[in-house]
């Protein structure tokens, strides 16, 4: 009887650790996808400052080309990153009458 309980027991935990894997898992690919697109979000923010000021320091048009594509990545960025937040999250706190496209 007490072998049966053991055994119950032991396979009960391997069964807790086969689920705790998985669920450390899923977290693991949403923190990376959640990573990958604010690195997104903040690449548009940055090229869009880099444009303006080496146009603000030279002048020249041509460096406004970084400030153009980071103006027009950066919502389909933002979208992303909103889509794939968790739904508890407070994303849209900032934000209260925006929706993502």
């Amino acid at each position: 009887m007490l072998i049966a309980f053991l055994l119950v027991v032991g396979l009960l935990r391997v069964l807790g650790n086969v689920v705790f894997a998985g669920q450390l898992e899923e977290r693991s690919r949403r923190v990376t996808t959640a990573t990958g697109n604010n690195h997104a979000v903040l690449q548009a923010l940055t090229d869009a400052e880099t444009g303006v000021r080496g146009y603000q320091l030279t002048g020249d048009p041509s460096f406004l080309e970084p400030y153009r594509t980071g103006i027009r990545e950066y919502p389909a960025a933002l979208d992303r990153a909103v889509a794939a937040a968790p739904a508890s999250s407070s994303a849209g706190c900032c934000w209260p009458n925006w929706t993502p496209r």
